[in-house]
């Protein structure tokens, strides 16, 4: 699917960059954690523009994931993984118009590393992507498949394998920063909460951070695998990242301006 759309893309028939580009929130998106218990799956929201561009999608390769998907089902682009078209189209258009790095914690087998990295290939963007996945073997499988798959995309992105945390405080140490976040390592409280404790350092101001599984049903059923929802709400800091929307099974944030 991408091959064929990316053959017909024009590069130059590009949105403007993130900094000349307006941007809005979503509040009437938000859930709670009792709606959460009354769904059977998720408490599903359609995808809305973050950024405010002409179009009703920014190109073929954005549209496309709606076009060749059906209502709530997951995306199939070749790479195994789960992703709601309405996740798929808020991950490209978030990567499209970041003007700086990106952070993935959770690489799996690269699903959502090939979308970001043609988001920033189809951007004509500079930035570039750590992706950082605990289990060795599916990271290697991930960085190989997508070398063989594209290798322009695969230039844009460094493979980690790696405990999230661990990494995340490398990069700490190291002065790192990112304009954009996709967290989706770990479903459990635990887990989620000590990436959002290390995220205000990361995140640039101004800056987004989009967390999958947010609205899924098991984070209210007290399964002790899901605790997004919970590790988000008591993890990430209420007076430097504010709401800003939910979109298939995700939320996302952005990181405030400094004072």
């Amino acid at each position: 699917m991408f091959s064929m759309l990316r053959s017909i893309f024009n590069p130059r028939d590009r949105q403007p960059p993130r900094q000349t580009m307006p941007a809005q929130s979503h509040p009437q998106s938000a859930i709670t954690m009792e709606a959460l218990g009354n769904e059977p799956l998720r408490l599903f929201r359609e995808y809305q523009k973050t950024y405010l561009f002409e179009r009703p999608f920014i190109n073929e390769v954005h549209e496309s994931f709606r076009t060749n998907t059906a209502p709530g089902a997951l995306i199939d682009i070749g790479i195994e993984g789960w992703l709601l078209a309405d996740d798929a189209l808020k991950l490209y258009e978030l990567a499209y118009f970041t003007q700086g790095n990106i952070l993935e914690l959770g690489t799996y087998l690269g699903l959502s590393a090939s979308i970001m990295a043609g988001a920033l290939e189809d951007a004509g963007a500079k930035g570039h992507i750590d992706t950082v996945e605990l289990d060795s073997a599916k990271s290697a499988a991930a960085r190989d498949g997508l070398q063989i798959r594209s290798p322009q995309f695969a230039r844009r992105v460094s493979f980690f394998a790696e405990d999230a945390a661990r990494f995340m405080d490398k990069r700490l140490r190291a002065k790192a920063s990112y304009t954009f976040a996709f967290v989706d390592h770990s479903h459990r409280y635990q887990d989620v909460k000590a990436a959002c404790e290390r995220l205000p350092n990361l995140i640039e101001a101004g800056g987004f951070v989009l967390f999958h599984d947010f609205n899924d049903a098991r984070n209210a059923r007290n399964d002790p695998e899901y605790g997004v929802f919970q590790g988000v709400g008591e993890g990430l800091p209420e007076k430097q990242f504010e709401f800003w929307g939910c979109f298939g099974c995700t939320g996302l944030y952005r990181k405030r301006a400094a004072d």
